[in-house]
């Protein structure tokens, strides 16, 4: 009679607790439950999956690949491309990770990689909670993320040069004298225009008394 009551309890129990409480008293494996509030929903790449926020690790799963990041591997973490609705989870690794051989992360610096998308807003708390308590190194705000600032420099010297032309075109300008004759040469208006008319009409000037010379020696 006691036996089928135990039986009972045991089809009624926590199937997941039932089994690991049984590995870890008869098989001496120590196994932890990852908890209902830091499971959530994520993608890594096109593959969709669970993250579980465990106290030795993050666990990826359960489709392939299936992916175990011990806390002793984790470099630091970013969040990236936030929205209203969802978030992306950067892992940076400084260790080995377990699972599937195949998978291959992303050199970014001198870490590699991993980016878990697609997760929803309402699990940042969570998330940053076990993040804090688990001393992994938040670079959400380093320089390297941070998006790049404007410089102004190139609008200050921009503005410089257009003030230096102004200032050049009206030293230019200083030499001008309009007249207030029509019919007068415009040329006139400019003075280093006139100097050269002037050169020419002494030079054409001096032409003239040389042959002027020149015939009278004949």
């Amino acid at each position: 009679m006691e036996q089928a009551s135990n039986q009972s309890q045991t089809l009624t129990a926590d199937k997941h607790k039932e089994i690991a409480q049984l590995l870890t008293t008869y098989a001496r494996i120590p196994i932890s439950l990852p908890s209902q509030d830091i499971s959530v929903a994520a993608y890594l790449k096109a593959k969709d999956g669970y993250l579980f926020f465990l106290p030795t690790g993050i666990l990826f799963g359960f489709k392939k690949p299936t992916l175990f990041f011990p806390l002793s591997s984790l470099a630091g973490n970013a969040f990236t491309s936030i929205t209203q609705r969802t978030f992306d989870l950067v892992l940076s690794l400084k260790g080995p990770i377990y699972g599937n051989s195949g998978f291959k992360a992303i050199k970014e610096g001198e870490h590699e990689t991993v980016e878990f998308s697609m997760i929803s807003q309402e699990e940042f708390g969570p998330i940053d909670g076990y993040i804090k308590k688990a001393g992994i190194n938040d670079q959400s705000m380093s320089e390297e993320r941070r998006a790049p600032i404007k410089n102004n420099n190139t609008d200050e010297q921009n503005a410089t040069d257009k003030e230096n032309a102004k200032e050049e075109d009206s030293e230019e300008d200083e030499n001008f004298e309009p007249s207030d004759n029509d019919d007068e040469d415009p040329l006139e208006y400019d003075t280093d225009a006139e100097e050269e008319e002037n050169d020419d009409t002494s030079a054409q000037i001096d032409k003239e008394e040389e042959q002027d010379m020149l015939d009278e020696s004949d």
